[in-house]
């Protein structure tokens, strides 16, 4: 399974390298990391996966999740909490519908007729 997540990886990362102003892959690159991740994820270590700053970071994943105070349409993907180890930070990981939406998009689901899962 990590294979082809790390595949998927791989190639996103190879479309972004050719013009990353024309091709905004980033979005795409972090649901991919966020896949691979076995558990929560701070804000920090995507910045610095990918070289982005606190602020693009944070604009990322508030379209992933359920509802954003600045976005009219969110993924519903993503989850957040407080950091237990730091109270003023934020952590992160695929809720539900991301790990089958993720699934599906890699071609992992065993029944290949599955539909992506649909917001409610």
């Amino acid at each position: 399974m990590m294979g082809s997540i790390e595949n998927l990886e791989t190639a996103l990362a190879l479309l972004a390298s050719l013009d990353p102003k024309r091709i905004p892959l980033h979005h795409a690159q972090v649901i991919v990391f966020l896949c691979k991740q076995d558990g929560w994820c701070t804000y920090r270590t995507i910045e610095q996966r990918f070289d982005l700053t606190n602020a693009s970071v944070s604009r990322i994943l508030n379209s992933f999740k359920d509802q954003s105070p600045h976005r009219k349409n969110c993924l519903g993907i993503l989850e957040t909490r407080q950091d237990p180890n730091e109270g003023r930070r934020q952590v992160v990981r695929l809720n539900d519908r991301g790990r089958a939406f993720a699934k599906a998009l890699v071609g992992l689901t065993e029944n290949r007729d599955e539909r992506l899962p649909v917001k409610k």
